[in-house]
This record gives structure tokens, C-alpha cells and sequence, in this order.
């Protein structure tokens, strides 16, 4: 699986710089009297400050100008700025309008369909958009490549659009928003039809929007995006199999300047052709002018971020859901426990070894985790080349499943999956450790200085998609300022020991110890206010029993427990064997 591996290069203050190698582009121009050349290829061309470059490089430069050859050269990023492309009438980056849910809902009471809706969109605000022509949402049978449902978004991430174009037009609207004040994604449906059908639990509120109406965090939608704390479903970098651009967005390669799709840009070539007189399709901020494969790219992965619209949507909302982990583990009420273990990871401040006795002592459930290292590759959060198996171990008794790591599509909010997730630039734990140490930084003085992050999206991509790194990266701390952060954590505080107070009387033992069971350990996330009551009441258990045959066997299967882990219940402490058999015989007597 090709991963973006680039040399990193620390400068002073700690900054990473990624040389960036260019293969056979023109020198299209030279500037003497400026000493700057613009090196040119497919229409996408960069400005490189000749200066800043080795004598050698330099002078390779000025000779392929000379000559009308091509040139093959390793140039500095810091040494380059993307000077255009193709497109015209479209700048799909972070110059783009900010564009959030008040301004759908205000701009949503103005219309009466969902097809004048999007044509009403300001053309120079979510400029992004990908096609997937296989859908697990609402009517997936619609989906096709030859009609694909679309995802239309910002740059950073914050809100998404999704709609498929079926024949007469779209009939709704998915949104997907992120709230930043309470660091939450938002699930949202707008319709022109018949009011949305409220759920059962209560959860979903519905509004009336002009002639039409939105429902917010709508049951339909929280069973396939993570249950109550949501989250969007998007593939890993960088293969998105569900969409156009499956392999690294690339749905061909540059023949000299002649585009020659691959297997997957002939399919889209063919979608585009067939449905170019479609006037949903036709709402989209298409350029004016630019390469047949818009909005995906014949160049190599490094080049331009605005022709990768898959990875440039993981990129953003993997920051954003590091911003949703550092949430939850903060509202945990065992999060200052570990707080300072999770930091002194982060920042490096003793071996590993000594970080993870510290945790076992403050999480006795911790003290069950394996020993030897899980030495999976670095995009795995429990491997220690991730940077942070310590905040991943931590996270599953704080409240933190393996399916809130990643992105991937989970069919029930119970279900785990695997916690990795390849961002394509730095491992999930490192995005959580830069918001947690960002915020601390905010708050304690003695602390600044750790807030400084690895902008490798703008290095890479250019200054057009700084926003993006806004959000959060790898936390990138010069030596001097990480010795001083280490020495201004607090030191662990021994525990005190109690004075012994007397001996409670013995609890009354409960009529019904199976309910007992149920309401202390199933409550906390399936009592009447959850999106899953199973365990509301005793007359709910009944029904989930009578009504489907293989409940108690799922429930079985959920609390089962392997190498002292368990799905559920999700505070990370497994039901013992009694207590499981316990469970078994109370659900049994119900049918």
C-alpha cells in the first residue's frame, strides 16, 4: 500500500521541510533579474526562487531552460509557491467563503426543492466535491457510476453535502456539519416532502425551514455514524474503493501532455459525458476552464492539492475528528487521572516503559493490557511507532471505542472495528496529542510553546491550504521548549490513604438480581434517553427478545471477552463469566 513518505529536514524553531522532487517538467519561464524560474507540467506550474537553491540545482535549472528539455531537479519547498493551473472561475482551497449550517438553513428557506437549493449555492463556497458510485446511505441502489451520489465540502472539512441525482432530482439533502465550540460533528437532513418521521427515543428534532424541513441528528443517520457521538464514514488514505479516484485520486497519467485515463478514469470520463446536459450535476462549482479529469489528478500524488478532492477530505477530517477524541477523553471523569501520562507521552519526557507503569498504576483495568509491543505499522494507534499506545490503551477504559479512531463505514453504533486508520500523513494518536497539548498550552503559561504544530499539509500543498492544518498535526517542539514543558507537567501525587469509616450495613439483595445486572452496567448507553434502548426497562428487554431471534446471542457476543477485552459495556470493564451467565438466564426467561 503506497504511503506519502517524504524526508523530513527540522529547522530552527523545529519546523519540518519536505524537499520536493519534480520529474520531467519544462521550464517554462526564467526570470533573470528576479533569479526565479516557473517550472511547468499537465498546466499545473510552480514559481521556484533559483537563490534559494544549490549552485548545482540552480544551474540545472537555467540549463534545461536553454535548451528546451525537460529537467529533473529536487527543489525545497520552502524554495517553491504554486503559481496556477488549468482551472478557471473556481479556487477550490482555503480562499474559499466559509459556508456553515446558518447559512444552508437561511439560504434553504428561500427555495422549494432541493434542486434549486443546490443551484442556489454560492459558486465560491464548498468548492469541493467527489463522486462515490457505491453507497451504503439512504437508497443505495441509485448509486451507480453511472450516476453517483455526490459529496460536496469545504476545504477544512466542516461541512459536507450529500445528495444522489436521481432522475427528477435530488429529494434531500445529507449535511454533515462540525460544531467547533462544542467540538462535535452534526448530522442533519433537509426535505421539501412530508415532515421526517421523529424516532422513538425523542432524539431527532425536527424544524420547520421554509416551505421545507431539517431534522437534526436524526435516528436514520446515527445507526450507520457512530451512535450519538457522531461521525462521518470515509475511507482511509489512500484508497477510497467506493469513489471515483480510488487509488490516490488518480484516474489516469500524463503521456507527455496527453491525458490517458486508467480503468477508473474511463468510467468517469463516461459519467461525465453522459451526464453533461444534467442539471443537478451541472450545480456544481465546475471550473470554466480545466482538464477533462477534474476534480481528480494525472500528476503524481504530491502535486496540487485542489485535483485530490478524496485525500484533501481525509486530510481535513481526520484533524477534526482528533478535535472530537480530545473531547470525549476530557469528559471522561477519569481523564486527570492519566492526564499527565498521556501528556508526557506527547511530548517525549521518559521511556515508554516508565509512561505505561504510571498509567497501569492510575487505571487498574489498564494493568490487564499485554506487555509485549504491538508493533503493527505507525498508522496503527496501538503500535508504538504511532506515537501513542499509551493514549490509545488509556482511551478504551476512558470511553474511547476502536471505531471512533477511525472513519470506516461501522453498520451499528455497538460494533468495533479496527482503531487503524491511515490519514496519509501523520498517525491519528499524533493529531489527538497536538489538540490536548494546544489547549493545555491555552491555559497554563508555563506551558507555551508546545502548541506548535507541523503545518505538513502547507508545506506539502502550498499556503492555499493552511486552514487545514489549523486544525491540528503532529505536535513538531523544539528541545529546549520540550524540557521545559516536561519539567512543568505536575509530578503524580501519591494517593492518600483513607481514614477507614465504618462499615456500611449490608445492602438489601435485590428482588431481581438479572435487573440489577442490567440496570448498573446497561444503562449508562442503552436506558430510554439512548438511540438503542434494549435495557430501558424490563418490558423493553422483553420486546428486543420476542422481536428478534438472535438478540440474546448478539448480546452475548457483545459482552464476550477476548485477551481481557470486551465490545461492551464500553467503560473497558468486561462482565465476568457469572455475571455473563447471569445475563444470559434473565434474557432467556423473558421470551
Amino acid at each position: 500500500m503506497p504511503l506519502l513518505v517524504l524526508p523530513w529536514t527540522a529547522l530552527a524553531g523545529g519546523d519540518p521541510v519536505a524537499p520536493h522532487r519534480f520529474r520531467d517538467w519544462q521550464v517554462s519561464a526564467l526570470d533573470a533579474a528576479r533569479s526565479e524560474a516557473v517550472l511547468e507540467r499537465g498546466g499545473t506550474r510552480y514559481r521556484v526562487r533559483l537563490a534559494a537553491l544549490s549552485a548545482e540545482a540552480a544551474g540545472r535549472i537555467r540549463a534545461a531552460h536553454a535548451a528546451g528539455a525537460p529537467v529533473n531537479v529536487r527543489v525545497p519547498v520552502d524554495a517553491m509557491d504554486f503559481a496556477g493551473d488549468d482551472l478557471r472561475g473556481v479556487t477550490p482551497d482555503c480562499r474559499e467563503r466559509a459556508f456553515g449550517w446558518a447559512d444552508l438553513r437561511a439560504l434553504a428557506a428561500r427555495h422549494t426543492s432541493v434542486g434549486d437549493l443546490l443551484a442556489a449555492l454560492p459558486r465560491d463556497a464548498l468548492q469541493r466535491f467527489t463522486f462515490v458510485h457505491q453507497s451504503r446511505a439512504s437508497n443505495p441502489a441509485a448509486v451507480t457510476a453511472e450516476r453517483p451520489r455526490v459529496l460536496r465540502f469545504g476545504t477544512d472539512g466542516r461541512t459536507i453535502l450529500a445528495y444522489t441525482c436521481a432522475p427528477g432530482g435530488p429529494d434531500r439533502l445529507e449535511v454533515i456539519t462540525f460544531d467547533d465550540a462544542a467540538a462535535r460533528f452534526r448530522l442533519h437532513l433537509l426535505s421539501y416532502g412530508p415532515a421526517p418521521l421523529a424516532d422513538a427515543a425523542g432524539a431527532t428534532r425536527l424544524e420547520r425551514v421554509g416551505a421545507g424541513w431539517a431534522a437534526h441528528d436524526p435516528a436514520s443517520c446515527r445507526g450507520c455514524h457512530g451512535g450519538d457521538d457522531p461521525r462521518p464514514n470515509w475511507e482511509g488514505y489512500p484508497e477510497w474503493t467506493s469513489a471515483f479516484g480510488s487509488d490516490n485520486d488518480q484516474v489516469g497519467h500524463l503521456d507527455g501532455e496527453r491525458f490517458v485515463p486508467n480503468a477508473d478514469g474511463e468510467r468517469y470520463l463516461a459519467f461525465r459525458r453522459a451526464t453533461a446536459d444534467d442539471p443537478c450535476y451541472a450545480t456544481l462549482p465546475w471550473p470554466t476552464e480545466g482538464p477533462a479529469h477534474y476534480p481528480y489528478v494525472a500528476l503524481p500524488k504530491h502535486e496540487n492539492l485542489r485535483f485530490r478532492p478524496n485525500t484533501g477530505l481525509t486530510l481535513a477530517l481526520a484533524r477534526l475528528n482528533a478535535r472530537r477524541l480530545a473531547r470525549k477523553l476530557r469528559a471522561h471523569p477519569r481523564y486527570p487521572d492519566v492526564e499527565r501520562a498521556i501528556l508526557r507521552e506527547a511530548l517525549r519526557c521518559a521511556p515508554q516503559a516508565e509512561i505505561e507503569a504510571e498509567v497501569r498504576a492510575a487505571l487498574p483495568q489498564y494493568a490487564s493490557e499485554p506487555d509485549e509491543p504491538f508493533d503493527y505499522y505507525r498508522f496503527d494507534p496501538r503500535s508504538p511507532r504511532s506515537g501513542g499506545p499509551v493514549l490509545y490503551f488509556a482511551g478504551r477504559h476512558l470511553g474511547l471505542r476502536d471505531a471512533d479512531w477511525n472513519l470506516a463505514f461501522a453498520p451499528h453504533p455497538d460494533l468495533q472495528t479496527s482503531p487503524l486508520y491511515i490519514t496519509g500523513q501523520w498517525p491519528m494518536p499524533r493529531f489527538v496529542q497536538s489538540v490536548l497539548l494546544r489547549d493545555l498550552a491555552r491555559a497554563r503559561p508555563a506551558l507555551r510553546g508546545v502548541e506548535r504544530t507541523a503545518r505538513r499539509t502547507e508545506r506539502i500543498f502550498g499556503a492555499q491550504h493552511a486552514c487545514v492544518d489549523d486544525i491540528a498535526g503532529q505536535p513538531w517542539i523544539a528541545e529546549d521548549v520540550r524540557q521545559r514543558a516536561c519539567a512543568a507537567l505536575p509530578p503524580t501525587q501519591p494517593t492518600a490513604k483513607p481514614t477507614p469509616a465504618p462499615a456500611p450495613p449490608a445492602p438489601v439483595p435485590p428482588a431481581d438480581p438479572g435487573l440489577a445486572l442490567v440496570t448498573a452496567r446497561c444503562h449508562p448507553c442503552h436506558a430510554a434517553d439512548e438511540p438503542l434502548p434494549f435495557f430501558a426497562n424490563e418490558a423493553a428487554a422483553r420486546a428486543a427478545v420476542r422481536t428478534r431471534p438472535d438478540f440474546v446471542t448478539a448480546v452475548m457476543d457483545a459482552t464476550a471477552v477476548h485477551d481481557d477485552w470486551c465490545p461492551m459495556p464500553e467503560d473497558g470493564v468486561c462482565l465476568t463469566e457469572p455475571e455473563r451467565n447471569l445475563l444470559k438466564n434473565w434474557l432467556e426467561a423473558l421470551r
